[in-house]
């Protein structure tokens, strides 16, 4: 069963770490974004021949970002093409504190939608100002009670490592969240991308970075969350009991997916596809029909599938049964892989192989050297 996926390439201000494909955008760009996307989903999705999405997610972006009658618009239209409801029952969108206003979440309501992430990234304000987030604290707050006032499925995102960040300020922001009652919470660690603004003022010696480890962002942010009744289902989300993100966890199973607008992905029949990612080279992709001979396609072999499993496994909290962990090829008794037990790193128990303790930071070495022992 397919999951759909939308990409809502707007956003009111570029953030300075920021290297998706977005862009700020007056309302004839977005009409035409609109009329775009809804071309590209009667081209795409009939094919399918599906009975029902499994899961529904809007990301961005900032699809609240989204002038009002387009969303309507696109709903609507939507809708005609195949019925926007799904069996899991989950349908997601993201969402700025700024921009998320009742008006918009009765909108959203409307159509079905039943959980809200939003992109909150700090309560600090200096810091909010740094990453020229084009929110504040208040905003944010606001938009969480609104939110989990009206009983809705709510995921608040954070960064940490952010520039002249302490840990301390990090996990201050996380017992904040805690307070205000959210079932879910993610936190990655900042990714410097080349050509982002972040990238220059950090070259330029704007900012200073903190001098705290990964090792003490993450440990401690992961320990304050599970005193507080949220537990790591995967290395960055944490959650209470039921509240779980269904279409993420779709993904890290290797759960089918349609991905449409500008950047976005798709994995269907064993074929991974990706979408023009410039906005312009986009919409000439969907004028021309959506050719496949213009889109990323990756064919999933069955090393590939197996790697595939190795590190979206490894990242969920459950780890890998057992039995799916000897199809991979990997002995227990190599010595790669009995260093990172000795090491505490991994575990081989209850018939899963699970990540423990300092391996979740140094995953993607671990996830390396596996991946060169895989008969």
């Amino acid at each position: 069963m397919l999951s759909l996926y939308v990409h809502i390439p707007f956003c009111a201000r570029i953030c300075s770490y920021c290297d998706f494909p977005v862009l700020k955008a007056p309302s004839r760009i977005q009409e035409q974004f609109v009329s775009a996307i809804l071309r590209e989903a009667s081209l795409r999705i009939p094919p399918l021949h599906l009975k029902q999405w499994y899961s529904i997610y809007f990301g961005g972006g900032t699809p609240s970002a989204l002038e009002h009658n387009l969303w309507l618009k696109l709903l609507e239209s939507l809708n005609q093409i195949h019925q926007l409801n799904c069996s899991s029952g989950e349908f997601s969108v993201e969402s700025n504190p700024e921009s998320t206003t009742k008006t918009w979440v009765q909108l959203m309501s409307d159509w079905g939608v039943n959980r809200f992430s939003l992109g909150v990234q700090s309560f600090n304000d200096q810091i909010l100002q740094k990453i020229q987030r084009n929110h504040n604290s208040t905003q944010a707050m606001r938009a969480i009670e609104l939110l989990l006032n009206s009983n809705y499925k709510v995921n608040a995102d954070f960064i940490f490592d952010l520039p002249e960040q302490s840990s301390a300020q990090f996990h201050d922001d996380l017992r904040k969240a805690v307070a205000l009652g959210l079932p879910h919470i993610s936190f990655y660690g900042l990714q410097i991308e080349a050509h982002t603004l972040l990238d220059q003022q950090m070259r330029k010696g704007i900012f200073s970075h903190n001098q705290a480890s990964y090792s003490e962002f993450y440990h401690g942010g992961v320990e304050l969350l599970e005193k507080e009744g949220l537990n790591r289902y995967e290395i960055s989300n944490f959650a209470r009991p039921g509240h779980e993100s269904l279409h993420n966890l779709h993904y890290w199973q290797r759960g089918e997916y349609l991905g449409l607008g500008p950047g976005a992905h798709s994995f269907i029949n064993g074929v991974r596809y990706g979408n023009p990612r410039s906005f312009v080279h986009w919409l000439k992709w969907v004028d021309q029909s959506c050719p496949e001979g213009l889109m990323e396609l990756d064919e999933v072999n069955e090393e590939a599938a197996n790697l595939e499993k190795l590190w979206l496994g490894l990242r969920q909290n459950a780890g890998i049964n057992i039995q799916e962990w000897q199809k991979l090829g990997i002995s227990s008794s190599h010595s790669v892989f009995k260093k990172y037990v000795n090491l505490g790193w991994m575990s081989q128990n209850d018939g899963f192989v699970q990540i423990m303790r300092d391996g979740w930071v140094y995953l993607d070495d671990i996830i390396a050297s596996l991946a060169s022992i895989m008969e």
